[in-house]
């Protein structure tokens, strides 16, 4: 909501204000071009044009507010599980202990699954959506450089990609740690004494190395640091290029 204040202030605020009665059409025909010049201004459709724009935002807002919830939520039941992992550690369980213990993690992971059926597409959507913002603000930065702006530009622009890029941060680590706390119970089992290890420790510890559980999006990519990494790599390298071709046309057309 901060981001889009600051996008809707700042339309306000540079909107041209010569005739009084026009400032409202001037402000729309400026925000939101994409829309107008395919179909003609209406004062009432461009009422409805500023209604989607908001609803949008706050849909956005709170789908990312669910995925995170619903993520901290799993991923601190899975850390409670691993603490209770720690309080065996080290000891003589029997195989029906055992049994118990990798009947609750399976039954952690069938949650972790539900969840990840509910969000998954909206999880997909929600990442599309922050990183198209912010290669976009990237590229505007960019390219646009060398055209002169008012403050409230600037403003606007450094507190919409810090905003887009904190949710987009906040969103992934969230949804990560899922998967990072679903493979903290390894650690207690590889260091269980030998007299305790049974078929119940091996069943355990093959599920926990072969079932990768976690958030994905819209069941083609798992959410892992790697997964991460590698998207973190590609708006970089997106940026390197974005630099290097705006260096060759500042050349090319001095």
């Amino acid at each position: 909501m901060v981001e889009h204040l600051s996008y809707l202030l700042t339309g306000i605020i540079t909107t041209e204000r010569e005739n009084s009665h026009e400032v409202f059409e001037i402000y729309v025909l400026k925000m939101f071009p994409q829309v107008f010049t395919v179909i003609t201004y209406n004062t009432w459709l461009a009422v409805l044009v500023l209604i989607v724009n908001s609803v949008s935002t706050l849909t956005l807002c709170f789908s990312d507010q669910i995925i995170i919830m619903g993520s901290l939520a799993l991923g601190n039941y899975f850390e409670i599980f691993n603490e209770r992992m720690k309080t065996h550690k080290g000891k003589n369980l029997t195989p029906d202990q055992w049994k118990t213990l990798r009947v609750d993690y399976t039954r952690l992971c069938n949650l972790a699954r539900l969840l990840n059926d509910c969000v998954c597409h909206l999880l997909c959507v929600s990442l599309l959506i922050h990183v198209y913002i912010i290669c976009v603000e990237m590229h505007q930065g960019v390219v646009r450089t060398n055209e002169h702006f008012s403050l409230s530009h600037y403003v606007h622009a450094i507190l919409s990609f810090m905003v887009s890029s904190l949710r987009g941060c906040l969103l992934c680590l969230c949804s990560v740690k899922i998967y990072e706390n679903s493979k903290l119970p390894k650690r207690s089992l590889y260091e269980i004494p030998q007299q305790s290890f049974c078929n119940e420790v091996d069943f355990f510890l093959l599920q926990i190395q072969k079932d990768h559980i976690g958030l994905t999006g819209s069941h083609m990519f798992l959410m892992t640091r790697r997964f991460l990494l590698t998207m973190f790599g590609t708006i970089v390298s997106y940026e390197i290029l974005l630099v290097q071709m705006k260096g060759y046309s500042s050349r090319k057309n001095p």
